[in-house]
C-alpha cells in the first residue's frame, strides 16, 4: 500500500477537477450567499494549509464566500484577527487533524465559535482511523464529519461538505446570475388587472 501524498493529490485535484478549469461557455455563475454578507471561515492547522487552500479554490468556483488567515487578516494581533474571522462567519469549517487538536490557537478559535453559537461543520483531514477526542471530540460530538483525506472520494465529499454548510445555516440562499426566474402571477377567478 502506498502512502497518501496529500500535497501531490491537491496539485492534481486542483488541476484536473472541472470546477478549477475555465468556465464553460454559457454556464451560469451561481453562488451561495449568507445573511449579512457573512462567510465560511476555514479553521485549520497550518500543516494542511495547501489542502485547505485547494478546498477554498473549489468553493470560490462555486461562488461561496470564504475567509482564512491567508487573506492578510492575521497581520496585526492574531487573537483580534481570529475573533474577527469567527464573528463575521456564518459557519466555521474545522479541518481536523491531530495537529489541529493539539494547537492552542485552533482550540481557542473553535471554542470561541461554539460560544458565539456559530455552526461548526467538521472536515476530517487525517485518515488511518484517527478520530477527534478531548476538547475537539466534545465540540464536534454528534456532527457528521466529512472525510477529505482520500483522493477517491474527494469530489463527492466536497459536495457533501457544501450541503452540510447549507443545512447548518438555514438562511443560506443560492443565487444564479443567469436569466432571472420568471415570476408567475396567480389571480383569483373574477379578478381584473
Amino acid at each position: 500500500m502506498t502512502k497518501f501524498d496529500r500535497s501531490k493529490f491537491m496539485k492534481t485535484f486542483v488541476s484536473q477537477t472541472p470546477h478549477h478549469g475555465a468556465k464553460s461557455k454559457g454556464a451560469a455563475s451561481a453562488g451561495v450567499r449568507f445573511e449579512g454578507g457573512k462567510h465560511v471561515m476555514f479553521s485549520y492547522q497550518w500543516d494542511c494549509q495547501a489542502e485547505v487552500q485547494g478546498v477554498r479554490e473549489h468553493f470560490a468556483k462555486l461562488g461561496i464566500p470564504t475567509w482564512m488567515d491567508t487573506d492578510g487578516g492575521m497581520q496585526a494581533d492574531i487573537y483580534d484577527s481570529m475573533a474577527q474571522g469567527v464573528s463575521n462567519a456564518a459557519v466555521v469549517v474545522a479541518f481536523m487533524t491531530q495537529r489541529y487538536q493539539d494547537s492552542e490557537n485552533c482550540k481557542l478559535e473553535l471554542k470561541y465559535a461554539k460560544q458565539k453559537k456559530i455552526p461548526i461543520v467538521p472536515a476530517l483531514m487525517q485518515g488511518n482511523g484517527w478520530r477527534a477526542s478531548e476538547w475537539l471530540g466534545v465540540i464536534t460530538a454528534g456532527a457528521l464529519w466529512t472525510p477529505l483525506h482520500e483522493a477517491a472520494t474527494m469530489q463527492q465529499n466536497l459536495q457533501s461538505l457544501v450541503e452540510q454548510i447549507k443545512m447548518a445555516v438555514p438562511t443560506t440562499s443560492v443565487t444564479a446570475e443567469a436569466k432571472p426566474a420568471r415570476t408567475l402571477s396567480v389571480r383569483a377567478a373574477g379578478d381584473s388587472e
